[in-house]
């Protein structure tokens, strides 16, 4: 399905962040880019992995995200540059390795509660 609308992919990536399991909800969320044709303006989600440089965690997880990185659907992103930085400040997230679901702003992407759903019309 190519998205054509932000609200399709926005409704897309929350569809996939209701997933129990959070190996589905990433597998489903890292299909919606693609989705998403880059002439089209949309702000299509991405995976971001913070790292820093000598952490054994942060090896352990790009270990086990190796191929999901190989294949672009998970960017890694050193805390110590300049974006990193600022993914920290605009997220609040203060820990690493982390994985994080990211809006084209560099904004984290969240599930949505029920107070913060639309109305349905």
């Amino acid at each position: 399905m190519l998205y054509r609308s932000q609200q399709d992919i926005d409704q897309a990536v929350q569809g996939c962040l209701a997933l129990a399991d959070n190996d589905a909800a990433m597998a489903c969320a890292i299909q919606v880019a693609p989705e998403t044709p880059s002439e089209s303006g949309l702000c299509a989600p991405r995976f971001v992995l913070l790292t820093e440089e000598g952490c054994s965690p942060c090896a352990e997880e790009k270990e086990t995200l190796k191929e999901a990185l190989s294949r672009g659907e998970i960017e890694e992103v050193a805390i110590s540059s300049e974006r990193g930085k600022a993914i920290m400040e605009n997220t609040g997230v203060d820990f690493w390795p982390a994985v994080l679901l990211l809006d084209c702003t560099d904004h984290l992407i969240e599930p949505n509660t029920p107070a913060q759903e639309s109305p349905s019309v």
